[in-house]
């Protein structure tokens, strides 16, 4: 079993970027961290951690938990060559799945800062994509 995570990390560097933009100063860091990681998720976009900072894990929900294992698990699901034990042996490693997250997330911030104008509210930007994910369900015949 391994050992509990008690916080999760975004790039310093990408943190630091976004920190003074109207994005950042109108969300929780929690809020973009999920968002950037969906973002990241969606587009492919990983990018490692170098320096490290912290979001505390008391912050997170069960349910955006449970969001981080699913793009854990998607992640692993979308590499063909990955067998059902070493999925399983990747979710059952808390490091690891919090490892994929970050890196999405990490993708995600800096998607945001190339595609959107820093003085763009974050309520705009969570609109936006809100209505492009429906607009993908609706293409999948979800809804």
């Amino acid at each position: 079993m391994s050992e509990k995570v008690d916080r999760i990390y975004l790039d310093g560097e990408c943190r630091k970027k976004i920190e003074d933009t109207k994005i950042r100063n109108e969300a929780k860091w929690l809020d973009l961290y999920l968002l950037a990681m969906s973002l990241g998720f969606k587009e492919g976009v990983r990018i490692p951690s170098k320096n490290k900072s912290h979001i505390s894990m008391n912050y997170f929900k069960p349910e955006e938990i449970a969001l981080i294992y699913t793009v854990a698990i998607a992640d692993c699901k979308k590499n063909k060559d990955i067998d059902e034990k070493s999925i399983f042996n990747i979710i059952s490693n808390e490091k690891e799945v919090y490892k994929i997250s970050e890196e999405y997330a990490n993708g995600g911030i800096q998607l945001l800062l190339e595609e959107v104008d820093v003085s763009t509210s974050f309520k705009k930007i969570r609109l936006l994509y809100e209505k492009m994910i429906q607009d993908e369900l609706k293409n999948l015949n979800l809804i």
